[in-house]
């Protein structure tokens, strides 16, 4: 009975070493995210605040399974870097019936005056390796990502935009009324 245990266990330890080599890291982990949309809720996604609740600078959040590309799944850390002149930040990461639990979307409010911003810094990594002490993990990088930004067409006076950046090429939807430019003091591009 001990060996038919003993060889059982063997096999299934065989197994699951073949299963963890099967999922080869390309090098310089670059990985095609084939326009696979990136989730920050929903099913499967778990979110925990690793440095307060993602309402304050230097927050640290971390959404865990928030994409899969065969069989690597990657974490997003997302850190608050900077709020200037927010005056309410009423949730973190809002959903509603208009506004899926996959998208990240932050709601506040801010003071008057046209400098007014949040601004996050979203980092990806390979599931699993974020560390408490470093605050960071194994990152990757992605190709063929796409990003989806709602309500930056403002209203009244205000302008609302975006910036993004760590990337070669984009594309915008057609129409569109955005004119992207570079933003050479954040070397951010615009939008």
């Amino acid at each position: 009975m001990f060996k038919r245990y003993s060889f059982l266990i063997a096999i299934l330890l065989l197994f699951s070493s073949r299963a963890i080599a099967q999922c080869p890291q390309p090098a310089g982990l670059i990985y095609n995210a084939n326009f696979q949309q990136i989730k920050f809720g929903g099913s499967g996604v778990t979110v925990s605040n690793m440095v307060g609740n993602g309402k304050s600078v230097n927050d640290i959040v971390l959404y865990q399974n928030v994409l899969t590309i065969g069989c690597q799944s990657f974490d997003a850390i997302v850190y608050t870097e900077d709020l200037h002149r927010v005056s309410s930040f009423s949730e973190y990461d809002f959903s509603s019936s208009s506004i899926p639990t996959e998208q990240f979307a932050p709601r506040f409010n801010f003071s008057s005056g046209s400098d007014a911003y949040a601004k996050f810094k979203f980092q990806f990594i390979l599931s699993g390796t974020y560390n408490n002490s470093t605050k960071t993990g194994t990152k990757v990088t992605f190709q063929n990502v796409k990003i989806n930004s709602y309500d930056i067409d403002g209203f009244s006076s205000s302008k609302q935009y975006n910036e993004f950046g760590g990337f070669l090429t984009y594309e915008l939807g057609n129409p569109t009324r955005i004119v992207p430019s570079y933003n050479s003091s954040t070397n951010l591009r615009y939008f």
